[in-house]
């Protein structure tokens, strides 16, 4: 037979060559079967037994025979598993038979036997050899874009390679008939049969819709779930967009496992905070652990560049978003940073949660990190978007009041109680006022309709290496409060991207700026205003001026606190630039500098028109300048190399960070003129303050990332960083993390499983962060100016802040995580399970001292223990999905536990009275509240010995301190989560998002008892309804003690000292959980054909609304913000379109 005939001359003689040897080989190999010593048939072998490898069949081999067996482990890795039953066969025929079909062969030279691949095995080797070709072709993304480093390996073998930089690939010497897998980041895997054909074509690679293959963005890098051994949550932006919200962390509420996002009160503009898997740190107050200073919250940044004022808050002149009054403390003092970055703006938000998503920022990431991308441009031809949404805003939950009679009757009682008759001047509300008039003065505060209107614009386009975004938005949000009070937001964002025709240049720039002015009241008090008598006379006459007296009896006119002003001014402007270059295939040098700069101009000011004329109060004013400044450099190299039958991914670079913080505030006062408040030179007094400081922060950072075979993960990470606010022996520290996954999905064992099991991931990684979270310059003794009584001769002196401290040091956090993720039917259906262990020792606290030492508190590390453990559950699911409708479900859940695991000698220390080990950091000390006495009418407690008493010592009672305060109440959640339904019918769209949470928290009572020390039924001050149900008379059974008018008795007295400690008692905290209907969106994408007449690209027609409704049994105002003297969540519904043309 002719075998060459088409072939050119040295490949026939190749060929020949090739055969002869081929027959050589056999030949040789069959002489040497045959040359066994005739011993070997004499042994037998002896043998039942089922499912055995054939290494351990050889070991029962030697065991009977004393014949040695050498193989090669690579030689039997891919044989099956044998069923043998032998009796008394002899060694050769066994060993023949469990060998058959295997393409393996024996040699038996003495008493050693030499198991090797058959002739048949290197005749199909060669035969493959003959038939292997390389294959090559193009991978791009449904835009047109070639897409760099996509892996294409080949199906069922060890062959894999990547894309280059134009997008081509080439794999050598593979199967002709083989399939190749081509694959790449958040989009879905295809394969392509080779068939012979040296190039495959253009592939085109269409995005993934699977929850596991959505883009998440990391630290210096992107990942999808399917390969995430870290964990990390991520929000896009079609789910921020459908709510009506101006901070954007509002946007995250219930949507992220771990994470527990508060609003202190539904003001435009108000504080929010947010929190990671539990608190971390100690404070030196209880209050102070509620109100989460920013080293207790997570790290912010935004493309790249760390925001630079972080969480912390916006210091302004007090106002009703952001009260300084200490009986408010509950509304975080200061407006939120965040409430600068327009949520229009945002592509994705991910929260970074354990230690291998975190460790890479060393101190940075002790509480978890925020990351805030931008929107990029887009190639293809220009498109212009207009979005326009506008609504009214309501607040929710708000109390229902007394009514005239209810509260003339409750003042008269309290009269009676008090053994008192009513007196004119003290008495007016039941004597001088009218006594049919009515005024419900929770509808006049609380009770308006705000607006919220949003409108954003944007323009992109581009080619396929360089595209450009640019947008401007406007937001305006009112108050609903009487009065022109509102936050009015100005933002600009733009976005340049390019690359070169061959991908070895990349440059990304952006920025952001925005101007965003809240204006309010500059009297917090006005906060409680709804607590007027409804019977309190007109504040304004007919000619529209402010009423101060009434029937010759001085009034307190709270539309005079509508005339004071708070007036916040912040500019923030944050920008980034990116530049990478590739010097070899695979190695990427990048330069990546940030900025981000906020700069506030407060001013508030108490006119003369805004007081009481009697009083003969001139005016005053405050002006408040803050600045701060971030700089951030970051040289970083990135290596990609598919390496055996993996990726290997290294990063490594540094840090260089300076941020800048300086404040002057200036007090002016006895201004004779309202005109003149503008004029600091115009005040007959004034003196300033001011203060700043300078942070530096350096870090070398690596990561070493290899994924073998789509099966097995590894991830290491490495962090040795700086910063200026430790002494010069403390100031560096070393921090890192390693972790592992298994794809156990993608083995051949859970085949079997495919159809139900379409992925299964187990995970777990290990370390450290730690944090610097002091006040700058704390390690060095400082001095400030003393004015204590006067100075010497006018002058003032200067007087220590804190002494030398040099010693105090990192910090540290160590975080432990496991993680299961699991996808079935063909991932349509994803849940995640996750369980944590985080401790955090060697704190840093301001260490109370005692006054002898001249000093309150000294920073210092101590050797206290806290703990954070729990649970996460997430689960998404595809429902239905038809032509014309689609259902999808995302659930998820939470547990965290809060712990003070260690605390030497804390029983002889300062904070006894705040902590408890065993217990969480946050935990109240609480006096057991026994209900109301029915003979006496007071309040009773249980004292530590337990005995009940109307007066109770209101000291701490734990920790061998001798007060009543001796029950733990814990403030934690228990539980938190979220549950998301999406169904869309044709261009239609609905989406529902609950949030809930379980938890204890302060009920309304301990607002009103907490409220100054001032005690229900005296005059002037209305209350809720539900103080119908107190004790009237001897036997009652009521909720709330009696009412007194006064304390100039005996039993008066006694019922203020029981009411002053109801506040620190369990009866004035409650159950506060909910389950809210945070967010409905309904819209209509209008058909193509009908934009299309009007000159649009597309058309969408919405209507989204926040807060709709709450399901509580939280008795009085809102179960999140807890204060029934702050404005409340506010209900938004707003109608709008989205035009693109």
């Amino acid at each position: 037979m002719k075998i060459c005939t088409k072939n050119p001359y040295w490949h026939c003689q190749y060929v020949k060559k090739l055969l002869l040897v081929m027959k050589i080989t056999g030949i040789l190999v069959f002489i040497a079967i045959m040359q066994v010593n005739a011993s070997s048939f004499a042994q037998r072998i002896t043998l039942s037994q089922k499912n055995i490898t054939l290494d351990e069949f050889f070991r029962e081999v030697k065991k009977q025979t004393g014949y040695n067996i050498s193989y090669s482990d690579k030689v039997i890795y891919d044989a099956k598993k044998v069923n043998v039953d032998f009796k008394a066969i002899p060694l050769d025929q066994a060993i023949t038979t469990v060998l058959d079909n295997r393409y393996l062969a024996f040699e038996i030279s003495g008493k050693d036997i030499t198991i090797l691949p058959s002739k048949s095995v290197f005749l199909d080797q060669i035969a493959r050899n003959l038939k292997n070709m390389n294959v090559s072709g193009k991978v791009y993304n449904f835009q047109g874009e070639m897409l760099v480093g996509a892996t294409i390996s080949l199906k069922n073998g060890k062959k894999s390679t990547m894309t280059n930089q134009y997008g081509d690939f080439t794999l050598n010497d593979v199967d002709e008939n083989g399939t190749l897998v081509i694959s790449y980041l958040g989009y879905t895997t295809k394969e392509i049969q080779i068939k012979s054909k040296a190039y495959v074509g253009d592939i085109m690679l269409e995005l993934s819709d699977s929850k596991l293959d959505e883009v998440q963005v990391i630290a210096y890098g992107k990942t999808t779930q399917r390969y995430n051994i870290g964990s990390v949550a991520t929000v896009t932006a079609k789910d921020i967009q459908q709510q009506p919200v101006t901070n954007v962390l509002l946007a995250l509420q219930g949507r992220v496992p771990g994470l527990v996002v508060t609003n202190s009160n539904g003001a435009p503009g108000a504080m929010v905070t947010t929190q990671i898997r539990g608190q971390n740190s100690l404070a030196n107050s209880q209050n102070s652990n509620m109100s989460l200073a920013t080293f207790n919250q997570p790290l912010y940044i935004i493309d790249g560049v760390p925001m630079s004022t972080q969480n912390n808050r916006v210091i302004t002149p007090p106002g009703l978003a952001s009260s300084s009054a200490a009986s408010y403390w509950r509304n975080y003092t200061g407006l939120s940073p965040l409430n600068s970055i327009n949520p229009n703006d945002i592509e994705s938000i991910s929260v970074l949660k354990d230690a291998d998503a975190t460790s890479i920022y060393g101190s940075q990431g002790s509480n978890g990190v925020i990351l805030i991308t931008t929107k990029r441009g887009q190639s293809g031809k220009t498109h212009f978007n207009v979005a326009l949404n506008s609504g009214p805003t309501a607040a929710t939950r708000t109390p229902q009041m007394m009514n005239t009679q209810q509260y003339i009757e409750m003042r008269q009682e309290a009269l009676r109680n008090s053994g008192l008759t009513a007196n004119p001047a003290l008495d007016a509300d039941v004597l001088l006022f009218d006594q049919t008039k009515y005024k419900n003065w929770m509808d006049e505060f609380y009770g308006g309709v705000g607006h919220h209107t949003d409108f954003h614009s944007s323009l992109s386009g581009g080619t396929s290496n360089t595209n450009y975004l640019v947008s401007g938005g406007y937001t305006h949000e009112s108050y609903n409060f009487p009065g022109d009070f509102a936050d009015n937001r100005l933002s600009l964002h733009s976005s340049f991207n390019h690359k070169t025709a061959d991908n070895r240049f990349t440059l990304d720039f952006g920025t952001d700026y925005s101007y965003d002015a809240n204006n309010s009241t500059g009297a917090p008090d006005l906060l409680s205003a709804f607590t007027l008598p409804p019977n309190y006379p007109d504040m304004v006459d007919a000619s529209g001026n402010l009423v101060w007296s009434y029937k010759g009896v001085p009034l307190s006119n709270t539309q005079g606190y509508l005339k004071q002003i708070s007036d916040a001014k912040i500019y923030n402007l944050n920008s980034h630039l990116m530049a990478t270059y590739e010097i070899i295939t695979g190695l990427r040098l990048g330069v990546s500098a940030g900025y981000s700069r906020q700069n506030v101009e407060g001013y508030s000011a108490t006119p003369i028109i805004s007081q009481n004329p009697a009083s003969g109060m001139l005016g005053s004013a405050l002006f408040n300048t803050n600045y701060s400044e971030t700089l951030n450099l970051e040289p970083q190299l990135t290596f990609v190399k598919q390496l055996s039958k993996g990726v290997l991914n290294v990063v490594a670079g540094g840090t260089y960070r300076k941020n800048k913080l300086s404040n002057l505030d200036v007090s002016a006062f006895n201004y004779s003129n309202d005109a003149l408040l503008g004029s600091i030179g115009s005040a007959g007094a004034s003196y300033a303050t001011n203060s700043s400081s300078i942070y530096k922060y350096i870090a070398a950072f690596g990561r070493i990332n290899y994924v073998w075979d789509n099966k097995y993960i590894v991830n290491l990470t490495g962090n040795r960083n700086g910063s200026s606010n430790f002494g010069p022996d403390r100031r560096f520290g070393n921090f890192g993390s390693a972790g592992a996954g298994w794809i156990f999905s993608n083995e051949s064992f859970a085949k079997a499983l495919s159809p139900v099991l379409s992925f299964g991931k187990l995970s777990a990684n290990y370390g450290t962060s730690g944090t610097d979270g002091v006040q700058p310059y704390m390690y060095q003794p400082n001095w400030g100016p003393s004015n204590v009584y006067g100075g010497y001769q006018g002058i003032p002196g200067y007087a220590p802040i804190n002494p030398l401290n040099p010693i105090y040091a990192w910090a540290t956090n160590k975080k432990l995580n496991f993680q299961l993720d699991l996808g079935f039917l063909q991932d349509r259906l994803v849940f995640s399970a996750t369980s944590y262990k985080n401790k955090t020792d060697n704190q840093l606290v301001s260490y109370l001292q005692p006054i002898q030492t001249g000093f309150s508190s000294i920073t210092a590390n101590a050797p206290y223990t806290v703990e954070n453990k729990g649970l996460e559950f997430s689960l998404t699911s595809k429902n239905f999905s038809r032509k014309d409708f689609q259902w999808a479900t995302a659930f998820n859940i939470s547990f965290n536990k809060n712990k003070l695991t260690k605390f030497d000698d804390l029983n002889n220390s300062p904070y006894a009275d705040i902590y408890v080990v065993g217990q969480p950091v946050n935990i109240f000390m609480l006096i057991p509240y026994e209900g109301v006495d029915p003979n006496t009418g007071i309040f009773q407690y249980r004292k530590a010995d337990g005995t009940l008493t109307n007066t109770p010592y209101n000291a701490t009672g734990v920790n061998g301190r001798p007060g009543d305060r001796t029950v733990l109440m814990d403030l934690n959640p228990k539980f938190t989560g979220g549950l998301n339904n999406q169904f869309s019918y044709k261009g239609i769209s609905l989406t529902l998002f609950f949030q809930f949470a379980k938890q204890k928290g302060e009920s309304y009572l301990y607002s009103i008892y907490n409220n100054g020390g001032q005690i229900p039924g005296k005059p002037n001050t209305n209350l809720p309804v539900q103080f119908l149900d107190r004790w009237q008379k001897v036997g009652d059974n009521a909720s709330i003690q009696r009412l007194i008018s006064s304390e100039g008795n005996a039993i008066d007295r006694k019922t203020a000292v029981a009411a002053r400690a109801f506040s620190y008692s369990t009866g004035a905290y409650t159950d506060a959980s909910y389950i809210r209907l945070k967010t409905v969106s309904l819209s209509y994408n209008i058909p193509a054909s009908m934009a299309k007449k009007v000159f649009l690209g597309s058309a969408n027609i919405f209507v989204n609304a926040q807060n709709l409704l709450t399901i509580t049994g939280y008795k009085v105002g809102d179960p999140e913000t807890q204060n029934l003297y702050s404005i409340p969540a506010q209900r938004t519904i707003v109608a709008g379109v989205n035009l693109n043309f």
